[in-house]
């Protein structure tokens, strides 16, 4: 019962609680003796997953919204209900098999992020066809949690700033979609923990790490932050700004009754932050303090601005200045992202990848894009194709938002009629690599080669043969991407 509460806002008691509690050690039953037992590291895993499953059953019986907003996403973006699985007899709002099953896989892909789970897993049918007994023959006796769906659809949410946050950290830290972030979030919490800090510090630094993964993580089945999961479900369209600030340096220009002006050092734009977002005693003491330098994030929520996590005051060096400066080098690089895909394409006469071997001509391709390297730079740009690409082979990509793109790894998996390097056997071998490890490839480019049709060989390592896993992965390409790599997004 206690861990079930743990899935809820404030680890709140709902009069639903007893049910959803039986039906959870129901479900850990199942899943103990399933085809898939051995599959999970440890019991603990058996049982987290017995909570999410269960998580599922009560957000379908409840009308949350959460599942509903998987459906719908995925038809938006993908053309189909679920991806990978046939859903000709599914049906919206009621509990699927397939559900089950891709909820199955996707709890076997944290666990294995280093492996390629197949979705046709025999094992995951087998799981997924005894649980969907279960829950089928609850599904119309179970009760909705009113508490849950009353909590996530207020008529605050969208209005009230503390609010609507409280709402976006369950759906990270609670709910059963972002059980992949919840678990960067424990890793990062170790990591505090093991600092050399009094428990304050620790604590302090805790909350900010949970509260940045809030608002910028996207390990989910749909890649979607905590306020556009909140958007979707609440119906209405959250003015959150989409990018959570980067921690910056800010001068205290003047404080009014409710709000501080703030300048920002990296680009001279002053912004009025609310004072309730500041701890008070800080707020009283610092706000009159004109010239003051503090380091702190900012996120924006209907036109207003809001201070969030750590705030520390700093006082102006050398070292602040370099920092500052470096910063500003950062905030040109859309436009000089934006200059260096025109840059490419007349270079490469159009061509939307270019394909090269050794330094040498990676270095003459600088210079037709009319990059002048200095020394050190030529260095660096020969360590990176010694020590990190396979025979010194790379390729280049570019967009407009993110500039040039070196890919420096499976290059011989890529197929394109430019590719001299290209080989069948190595792509059948290889090429799904490029659509879900960042260790290989960046998220931008894994996309561009999907829509050129590049890794055309991909397959997953199905039972049925090559080719039948090549058409599930290839049907399904776009999601894979989207799924890899939405933590890099």
């Amino acid at each position: 019962m206690t861990d079930w509460r743990a899935t809820h806002p404030g680890h709140c008691t709902f009069n639903s609680d007893n049910y959803y509690t039986k039906i959870a050690n129901r479900a850990l039953k199942i899943l103990g003796k399933s085809a898939l037992d051995t599959s999970f590291p440890d019991t603990q895993s058996i049982y987290e997953c017995a909570l999410r499953i269960t998580g599922w059953f009560e957000d379908i019986c409840s009308g949350i919204g959460l599942w509903k907003t998987v459906n719908n996403e995925c038809q938006r973006r993908y053309g189909k209900l679920l991806p990978f699985y046939d859903c000709s007899d599914y049906y919206p709002g009621e509990p699927n098999i397939q559900d089950l099953r891709l909820l199955l896989w996707d709890s076997l892909q944290i666990m294995y992020p280093d492996d390629f789970v197949n979705p046709e897993n025999p094992g995951i049918l087998l799981t997924a066809a005894e649980l969907f007994e279960l829950f089928d023959d609850e599904y119309e006796a179970a009760p909705s949690t009113n508490e849950l769906l009353y909590f996530i659809t207020r008529p605050e949410i969208g209005h009230d700033w503390l609010k609507t946050r409280e709402a976006m950290e369950w759906i990270f830290g609670g709910s059963y979609v972002f059980t992949a972030g919840q678990k960067t979030f424990l890793e990062g919490k170790q990591k505090i923990h093991g600092w050399k800090h009094d428990a304050e510090t620790i604590s302090i630094y805790t909350y900010a790490h949970k509260l940045s993964l809030v608002f910028r993580n996207r390990q989910n089945l749909l890649s979607f932050t905590a306020s556009e999961w909140l958007s979707a479900i609440s119906g209405r369209q959250l003015s959150i700004d989409p990018i959570l600030l980067d921690s910056s340096y800010y001068s205290i220009k003047g404080r009014f009754t409710n709000t501080l002006l703030l300048c920002n050092l990296v680009n001279n734009e002053t912004i009025e932050v609310e004072g309730e977002s500041f701890n008070e005693a800080w707020f009283n003491e610092f706000g009159d303090k004109k010239g003051v330098i503090i380091q702190c994030s900012i996120a924006g929520f209907n036109g207003r601005w809001y201070q969030i996590g750590v705030l520390r005051v700093v006082a102006e060096n050398s070292e602040l200045e370099q920092e500052l400066e470096e910063m500003r080098n950062e905030a040109e690089l859309p436009h000089h992202r934006k200059n260096s895909c025109d840059f490419f394409y007349k270079a490469s006469k159009g061509k939307d990848i270019i394909f090269m071997k050794g330094e040498s001509q990676a270095y003459s391709f600088y210079k037709k894009m009319g990059y002048k390297m200095n020394p050190e730079q030529k260095k660096e740009l020969a360590e990176l194709i010694a020590d990190r690409t396979e025979d010194g082979m790379v390729a280049f990509m570019a967009s407009p938002e993110n500039g040039l793109l070196m890919i420096n790894a499976c290059i011989p998996a890529i197929k394109s009629n430019d590719n001299p390097y290209y080989d069948l056997e190595y792509a059948k071998e290889n090429a799904h690599s490029l659509m879900v490890s960042e260790n290989y490839i960046d998220y931008e480019s894994a996309i561009l080669l999907i829509e050129h049709e590049m890794l055309a060989d991909a397959s997953y390592n199905s039972l049925q043969g090559y080719e039948h896993g090549r058409a599930l992965l290839q049907d399904n390409a776009r999601f894979v991407a989207d799924y890899s790599f939405s933590k890099h997004q």
